[in-house]
């Protein structure tokens, strides 16, 4: 267990995204970076790793972000864009994955980039840390976009889904989850994860 589940302010962050940043930089530093992008978060630190929980209404895409934080910090760093926990159990099981791992951590990361750079080990864990708020009908969707060749419209005519609709659902999935169901490698390794 990294993360202290007996935090109270932890109680707060249920059902939050999470960065994981591997950096010598001070905390101070984090703080600053993280208040003026959100409203709530929760920095913690694990020895040169910060591991931040936090809260926001638009979605963050820290893969443009990466590069200035390595400029506005003077040194490389490591970030790792999570996805969408529901508590921190959730969190600390994927961690334990992580850090496992954390050899291969380097540059700018995601999920999908992970589970390949890991060779899919622990590939069980990820449908229930990823995929707890999806029903089976969202997952016959993902399944009707494999089996269209990650075809937008070839899928939304084969399951009977306006195409907007079912873009509105493939960016609120990318959202939640840092995969991206229309690019192969993320789609690939949700293939890998749902088999």
């Amino acid at each position: 267990m990294i993360i202290n589940t007996l935090d109270k302010q932890l109680n707060n962050f249920r059902d939050s995204k999470f960065v994981i940043i591997k950096s010598n930089v001070k905390i101070d530093i984090i703080n600053n970076l993280f208040d003026g992008l959100v409203s709530d978060f929760y920095i913690y630190q694990f020895d040169s790793y910060y591991i931040i929980l936090y809260k926001s209404k638009e979605f963050i895409e820290f893969n443009y972000i990466y590069l200035s934080m390595v400029e506005d910090f003077g040194e490389n760093i490591s970030l790792f864009d999570g996805f969408r926990v529901k508590d921190i159990e959730s969190l600390n099981r994927f961690l334990d994955i992580f850090f496992k791992y954390d050899n291969i951590f380097y540059g700018y990361m995601k999920v999908t980039d992970f589970i390949l750079k890991s060779n899919f080990d622990s590939i069980d864990i990820y449908k229930d840390i990823l995929l707890y708020k999806y029903d089976d009908s969202f997952i016959k969707i993902i399944y009707s976009l494999f089996n269209n060749d990650l075809n937008v419209s070839k899928t939304s005519n084969a399951s009977f889904i306006h195409r907007n609709t079912l873009n509105n659902k493939i960016k609120e999935f990318y959202e939640d989850t840092n995969i991206l169901l229309t690019k192969f490698n993320d789609a690939l390794c949700l293939y890998m994860i749902l088999k």
